[in-house]
């Protein structure tokens, strides 16, 4: 994950803390409305993710919420 932390951040550093916050915003709301139409079966179905080779999207949901969160203590987001 330190990886593409390091990628994503170099991509961002010139754009405006608002706009950085803006597109976290969107990308949390595509998360849910795609979590929100799944089933049960489907949210607890294993693929692989860069990360781990057995993720499921529970898995998905936890780690972001829990990064974005991290991000939000040490960043000082607003």
């Amino acid at each position: 994950m330190e990886a593409w932390n390091r990628v994503h951040v170099e991509a961002r550093r010139d754009q405006p803390w608002e706009e950085v916050w803006a597109e976290l915003g969107a990308v949390r709301r595509a998360l849910i409305s795609v979590l929100e139409g799944m089933d049960e079966e489907a949210m607890g179905r294993a693929f692989p993710a860069p990360w781990d080779p057995h993720c499921t999207p529970y898995d998905w949901a936890y780690i972001c919420l829990t990064h974005e969160r991290e991000h939000a203590v040490f960043d000082g987001a607003p």
